[in-house]
């Protein structure tokens, strides 16, 4: 189901984040909102598994919308001087809500009880939804001509104006995106592998995935001071360089103690939370007001694509590629990719100017 989901993220990303230029930020987010909860309570209805994959799909639509528009939407109504630290904890906030999932299913919750309970976060939703007061109250400008209509036609003109823009920015964020999707695919199943244990490499595997979502977190909480004391984009260059580095020296080196494999994963993933922070702050500010949530939907859908179709035969591309070490050491080229994009960054401009 999760390939159904990826899929469904891709289209609403991209979709609703071109209907958000049309008819306002807040309010697809709030109707995309309440669609994910919807879809995330039906879940347990559906009786097939073409109907299952369905919801799925039109959950991860949603999903998409609501991280691809609010990341918008923070960058332009966020005070300039705390849009870097906030956008950063912004982007990587759905870290917080899979340490939530994963301490109730600790309990024992139901799968059914786990996705009705999501209903209650609908409520979130309302304000978006029933008033265009919420709108003006948080400072959006809806995108419309001097006659109250929304001006189409220069908006494609726009968009293909900036079709640099949406190729670097797809290249920076999807190349980190690949590799950051590998590493938490593969390394807490191949750290299993390596460190064989009595308990079958549960104990390793557990402590991959805390140190894969505790360096994410640190990383996105750090990017606001990395900003300020680089810039966004030596910054981006400095996530690509170290991602690279931790990379090949963590799945290169073939004798390697747990400690250090641990270590090794935590630092990592460091620059990929990092870099998360920096793009939600970039990538926004390469394109004007009128195009902006498209431009950041492409950006940050066209590399997930690779990911969604991944997902599909993930076994499958690991063993044809030699094993999980070989694998991860083939995706993390990507990140060569990604730093060479960075040469080609334009710079970002003032987000309150456009």
């Amino acid at each position: 189901m999760l390939p159904a989901f990826l899929f469904g993220w891709v289209g609403g990303g991209i979709l609703l984040s071109y209907v958000s230029d049309k008819v306002g930020r807040a309010r697809v987010i709030g109707y995309a909102l309440v669609g994910a909860v919807i879809g995330s309570a039906l879940s347990p209805l559906a009786q097939t598994a073409t109907s299952l994959s369905l919801v799925r799909v039109g959950t991860g639509a949603c999903v998409g919308a609501v991280m691809a528009v609010s990341i918008t939407f923070g960058a332009e109504t966020l005070p300039n001087s705390r849009r870097p630290y906030l956008m950063g904890l912004l982007v990587n906030s759905y870290a917080f809500g899979i340490v939530l999932t994963g301490i109730l299913q600790s309990r024992s919750i139901s799968f059914e009880v786990l996705s009705y309970s999501t209903l209650l976060f609908g409520v979130v939703a309302l304000p978006f939804t029933i008033s265009n007061k919420w709108l003006v109250a948080t400072g959006e400008k809806p995108n419309i001509t001097g006659n109250g209509e929304t001006n189409s036609v220069s908006a494609r003109h726009v968009l293909l104006d900036h079709r640099g823009q949406v190729l670097i920015g797809s290249a920076l964020f999807g190349c980190m995106l690949i590799a950051l999707w590998a590493t938490f695919s593969w390394v807490p199943t191949w750290a299993s592998e390596r460190f064989i244990s009595a308990d079958g490499g549960a104990a390793i595997r557990g402590a991959a995935m805390m140190a894969l979502g505790i360096g994410g977190i640190v990383g996105s909480v750090i990017s606001g001071v990395v900003t300020k004391l680089l810039g966004l984009t030596k910054g981006i260059v400095l996530c690509y360089v170290g991602a690279i580095t931790l990379s090949f020296c963590l799945y290169g080196i073939t004798s390697i103690s747990q400690d250090f494999f641990l270590a090794g994963v935590f630092a990592l993933t460091i620059f990929f939370g990092l870099s998360q922070g920096l793009m939600a702050t970039y990538i926004p500010s390469l394109f004007p007001r009128v195009i902006r949530a498209t431009g950041v939907g492409l950006c940050f859908n066209i590399g997930r694509i690779v990911t969604a179709l991944a997902m599909i035969q993930m076994g499958v591309i690991a063993s044809a590629l030699g094993g999980y070490r070989e694998a991860l050491l083939i995706f993390s080229l990507v990140l060569v990719a990604g730093l060479i994009a960075t040469r080609r960054a334009p710079t970002p401009v003032n987000l309150e100017t456009t």
